[in-house]
């Protein structure tokens, strides 16, 4: 070998040999990453564990968030959520009023009280709580079912305790209302069949928001909306902001006297039921009023309040439950049954057999029961609980003044005269009422005790006839007066609720008295939906009626001209005085007492002379109850049966 071939050789070799030992270094240097790479990968998947477990933890609080609650480490047990931001703290919280009694600790809470709906038990129109006017809908299912912002304090009414609101801010002269809300309100379920993928869309929980308040003032204020009796009371309202889920700003045009209840008054409506077909198509804008008046859901009762509704057999029953997830304290009853018991005897005897825990003794039952019972009988020997209830009502004769007959004050005036009021309240109520003369609460300041009633007086009521033109001039024992050339009788029908055994009493009282001045009556018992609607739609000429009180006694929704023509009003007579007006009007501008009180008298003393109603009485209920039934108290204001801290031993 040459020994230039001897030198290639040697550089080859030690070539192959860097080369091996190049291809060593990188084969430990792959393995040294592939190392590297398999301790990053682990790192990654326990930090991607971690990660999780942290999200987990995140999302738990969340939820707690959401439902308004906070977990106190001392104690385990669940509180309201930490502090809030507050935009007016300087301002001070206007819920300072007493809240009802709780039930004692040892009270039972797995109770069912059974009573007639209402005290009437006749079905409800509906269950939707814009649309109904409905004295027993609101006492007996909104105030379980549903919530309000605040509520009266049974100590003292003219001040407000913390519902659904848990603060609120009132600035600007009164004109501005900032509500601070409870988080973690949830929603009722809705009462559908959800094995049905049709109603799919509203599976899942909601919470109580800030737009829910606003969804109910637009409602409201919508003009399709069915909602005349209510609307009077919230048109003042210049708009509503809602700043977050829990914060919301409500102002008002001017400062009234009502903004303030009214502002406390209102309850969450869901939009995300009510703005929907039950397919869960939303409503066109357009037409969404007109649909809420005939929406699918509106003979069930949705809320967020401590009750949730169950199921409603009409003619039958209907039955509300305890919401176990109801955010605040939980009343002890744990589900209250309404009957549709029509019946007075057969309601007395469910009484008696113990099917039912309480009973409103109409008034026949009252004389018979307690007044002419002897003192053995188990109304009087403490076999039952029996209480006497004066009632924020009061009972009149409404008179149609947009109908020729009773246009005239002269004729109405006639009209109280032949009614015997203080013989009804002692002979046909049994001393359960007081004559009254207006509107007002006949046990406030603002009913006028100088303006003494009507006497019953058939020459006065004649004489008056005789004044406004009604003569019996053929002598035939019924009066007539020439109308638009037309010569008319004086005879007239009056629309009785048939179904109250005293109403028909005084009413044939009525009608037997007028025949003997020359005016022909005939009276048209009728069943309360039948009744209701024709009031309504005002197919009357004249009726018997009965208004629910509210604290603050404002005239507006029934008095005040402009609600003379409304669809579904409650001016269903068509009143219209423009001197009662200027009053009206005022009154919810005045805010000093002695100058409301002077007010009121002023307007009282225009419904006395003008007798647009026939004011009869306000009335006292007698309840009797059950000895299981425990921790029993009755509000001033209605409702007056409120069974929240009642209890079934």
């Amino acid at each position: 070998m040459s020994q230039r071939g001897y030198a290639n050789s040697i550089f080859r070799t030690v070539l192959s040999i860097l080369l091996l030992l190049f291809l060593g270094v990188l084969i430990w240097q792959q393995d040294a990453r592939e190392e590297k790479l398999i301790q990053l990968y682990k790192d990654h998947q326990e930090l991607s564990s971690q990660i999780g477990r942290t999200q987990q933890k995140m999302d738990a609080l969340t939820q707690q968030i959401r439902a308004g609650v906070r977990l106190n480490t001392s104690t385990g047990s669940a509180q309201s959520s930490g502090r809030r931001k507050f935009l007016h703290p300087e301002v001070k919280n206007v819920l300072e009023g007493i809240p009802p009694k709780e039930a004692p600790p040892e009270a039972n809470t797995n109770g069912v009280l059974h009573k007639v709906y209402a005290f009437q038990g006749t079905d409800p129109k509906g269950m939707n709580f814009i649309i109904e006017n409905s004295a027993g809908l609101s006492e007996d299912i909104q105030e379980y079912v549903s919530m309000f912002l605040a509520g009266r304090s049974p100590s003292d009414p003219s001040k407000f305790y913390p519902l659904l609101a848990q603060r609120v801010e009132v600035t600007d002269d009164s004109r501005e209302y900032t509500i601070y809300l409870r988080k973690g309100v949830k929603w009722h379920k809705p009462v559908v069949d959800f094995s049905n993928k049709r109603y799919e869309w509203l599976k899942g929980d909601r919470f109580v928001t800030a737009h829910d308040i606003k969804y109910t003032v637009d409602l409201i204020l919508n003009p399709a909306v069915q909602a005349a009796h209510i609307r009077n009371y919230y048109q003042d309202i210049e708009n509503v902001r809602v700043l977050d889920d829990h914060t919301l700003i409500i102002r008002w045009k001017k400062k009234t006297y009502q903004s303030f209840s009214f502002t406390l008054g209102l309850w969450p409506t869901p939009r995300w039921l009510y703005g929907y077909d039950e397919d869960g198509q939303p409503f066109p804008s357009t037409t969404a009023g007109l649909k809420f008046n005939e929406h699918w859901y509106n003979n069930r009762a949705i809320g967020c309040g401590p009750y949730q509704f169950v199921k409603w057999r009409q003619q039958e029953i209907i039955e509300l439950k305890r919401f176990e997830e109801f955010n605040g304290k939980k009343p002890p009853i744990q589900e209250i049954h309404l009957h549709m018991i029509r019946d007075k005897n057969q309601q007395l005897l469910n009484f008696q057999s113990g099917l039912l825990d309480l009973h409103e003794l109409p008034v026949a039952q009252y004389r018979e029961n307690v007044l002419e019972a002897p003192i053995s009988g188990p109304y009087r020997n403490g076999t039952y609980n029996v209480h006497t209830v004066t009632k924020m009502v009061y009972r009149y004769i409404g008179w149609n003044l947009d109908d020729y007959r009773f246009k005239d004050p002269k004729v109405r005036r006639a009209m109280t005269h032949a009614i015997d009021r203080d013989f009804v309240v002692k002979n046909v109520l049994n001393g359960l009422g007081t004559v009254t003369t207006g509107s007002f609460y006949r046990h406030s300041n603002a009913y006028d005790e100088t303006l003494k009633p009507w006497k019953f007086d058939l020459d006065e009521a004649s004489r008056l006839l005789e004044e406004a033109g009604w003569k019996d001039e053929d002598k035939d024992g019924v009066r007539e007066k020439k109308i638009d050339g037309k010569l008319r009788p004086l005879e007239f029908p009056l629309l009785i609720y048939g179904y109250r055994p005293e109403v028909r009493s005084w009413s044939t009282l009525l009608k037997e008295n007028l025949y003997k001045i020359g005016v022909r009556c005939t009276l048209v018992p009728v069943e309360w939906s039948v009744m209701l609607k024709r009031m309504e739609d005002r197919e009357f000429i004249a009726y018997t009626g009965g208004w629910g009180l509210d604290y603050d006694g404002d005239p507006y929704q029934i008095w005040h001209s402009s609600q003379a023509d409304q669809p579904k009003s409650s001016n269903r007579i068509g009143f219209r005085n423009t001197e009662a007006d200027k009053i009206i009007e005022k009154l919810r501008e005045t805010f000093d007492p002695d100058e409301r009180v002077k007010l009121q008298h002023q307007f009282h003393a225009i419904l006395h002379k003008e007798q647009p109603y026939s004011f009869l009485y306000s009335e006292k209920n007698v309840v009797a109850l059950q000895q299981r039934v425990k921790n029993v108290s009755f509000q001033k204001m209605r409702p007056h049966v409120q069974t929240m801290n009642w209890y079934i031993q």
